[in-house]
């Protein structure tokens, strides 16, 4: 296999890596605000998460 095949190969790997980490990330946050609902807590510890989800959902649109 050559250099060009073998770079596309790793960022191939490294994106693949990347939306996990955001699906895994966004998964946790969502997780604190049903936790919060569930407590019947809402305020900032809903309103955190809900800041990062839509960076996240934000950032993947960009890429």
């Amino acid at each position: 296999m050559n250099e060009e095949g073998l770079t596309v190969k790793k960022s191939l790997k490294k994106e693949r890596t990347t939306r996990i980490m955001n699906a895994v990330f966004i998964g946790a946050m969502i997780g604190i605000i049903i936790f919060s609902i569930f407590k019947s807590t809402i305020g900032i510890v809903s309103l955190i998460p809900l800041f990062f989800i839509y960076r996240g959902f934000n950032n993947s649109n960009n890429k």
